[in-house]
C-alpha cells in the first residue's frame, strides 16, 4: 500500500481567514474526478456557511478567478505544484474527492487528512480507502449524496472548521522499510537455493 511523503511538512490547516467552511475540489475539472456532480450539488445548495476553492490544473500558477455558483462564493485557482500542495491544504476545511473512476490510490485524500482537513471521498476505487467517521465521509459519488454532505456542513460549520482526526495515514518511509524487508527475504531465499 502506498504512502504519502514524510519529507513534506504537513502543517495543520488554518482557515481563520474566513468564518465560512472552506470546501475544495482539487482533482481537476474532469467529469471522471466528479467535478460536474460536485458543481451541480453546490449550485443546488442554499448555503450561508460555505465557500469553495477549485483547482483548475489547466490554468497557470497564480491564476485566480472569483465567481458565484448559486449562493456560494467560488474561488478558482490555477495549477499547484507538489512543493506547494501542503500550503493549499492548510487553507481548506473540507476536501471533496468524488471521483467516479476507480482510482488505485487516493493521494489527495490522505494528504488532506494529514493536515487535519475533513474529507468527502468516493467509495469507487481506493480514493476513499482511509476515510472514517472521525475524518470525513465515504460516499457513492452522486449529486444527491454530495448535496446531503454539503447540507450537513452548512448546518454545523463549527464542527468542520475544527480538525478531523489524523488516522491510518501511512508514510512513504514505512513502505520503503517493507520493500527492503521483502528484498532481503527474497535475496536470502535465492542465496539458500544457490548454496544447496
Amino acid at each position: 500500500k502506498n504512502g504519502i511523503s514524510d519529507t513534506v511538512d504537513w502543517g495543520l490547516k488554518d482557515t481563520s481567514y474566513t468564518e465560512k467552511v472552506v470546501c475544495a475540489h482539487i482533482g481537476g475539472l474532469s467529469p471522471h474526478k466528479g467535478f460536474d456532480i460536485f458543481k451541480q450539488a453546490v449550485l443546488a445548495l442554499n448555503s450561508i456557511n460555505i465557500e469553495i476553492i477549485i483547482v483548475d490544473s489547466s490554468k497557470s500558477r497564480g491564476y485566480i478567478s472569483i465567481t458565484q455558483w448559486g449562493k456560494v462564493a467560488v474561488k478558482t485557482i490555477g495549477y499547484v505544484d507538489q512543493e506547494n500542495i501542503a500550503s493549499l491544504y492548510t487553507q481548506i476545511d473540507v476536501l471533496f474527492a468524488p471521483s467516479i473512476w476507480p482510482e488505485s490510490f487516493g493521494l489527495v485524500t490522505r494528504e488532506a487528512v494529514a493536515c487535519g482537513c475533513w474529507v468527502v471521498g468516493s467509495d469507487v476505487g481506493a480514493i476513499g480507502e482511509d476515510i472514517s467517521s472521525s475524518n470525513g465521509y465515504k460516499i457513492s459519488p452522486t449529486k444527491e449524496n454530495l448535496l446531503m454532505i454539503l447540507n450537513k456542513i452548512n448546518v454545523n460549520p463549527k464542527r468542520y472548521k475544527g480538525f478531523s482526526q489524523v488516522t491510518n495515514i501511512r508514510y512513504s518511509s514505512e513502505q520503503v522499510k517493507e520493500l527492503v524487508e521483502i528484498f532481503r527475504d527474497v535475496l536470502s531465499r535465492n542465496v539458500q537455493v544457490i548454496d544447496s
